[in-house]
């Protein structure tokens, strides 16, 4: 079995505004440590009023994704209760963790 290190691996972390606003101080501090364990970390916000105004780490890449979908992108997310696949995983998740989904 090959051992996975955590320097080999991606990290995705989700904030409201790091590091676009001087919301969210601890995270300064944080992600320096959390920059040494991982090969990557992709921070994602969802602040678009913001500029980067933090010094980052050269292994961190910044990402702002919007929360509120639009008419038109929640018609089209519709489109995935007529895919075969969604219905085949829900029954694998259903039958292998033996779990209720609603």
């Amino acid at each position: 079995m090959v051992k996975i290190r955590e320097k080999d691996k991606e990290l995705y972390f989700f904030t409201a505004s790091f590091p676009y606003s001087n919301i969210e101080t601890f995270i300064e501090n944080e992600i320096n440590y959390l920059c040494k364990r991982f090969k990557k970390v992709n921070i994602i916000s969802h602040d678009f009023n913001s500029e980067i105004n933090r010094k980052l780490p050269v292994n961190t890449q910044n990402m702002k994704i919007r929360y509120e979908l639009s008419l038109v992108e929640k018609l089209l997310s519709l489109y995935i209760l007529f895919n075969s696949l969604f219905w085949e995983e829900l029954k694998f998740v259903k039958k292998k963790y033996n779990k209720k989904i609603s």
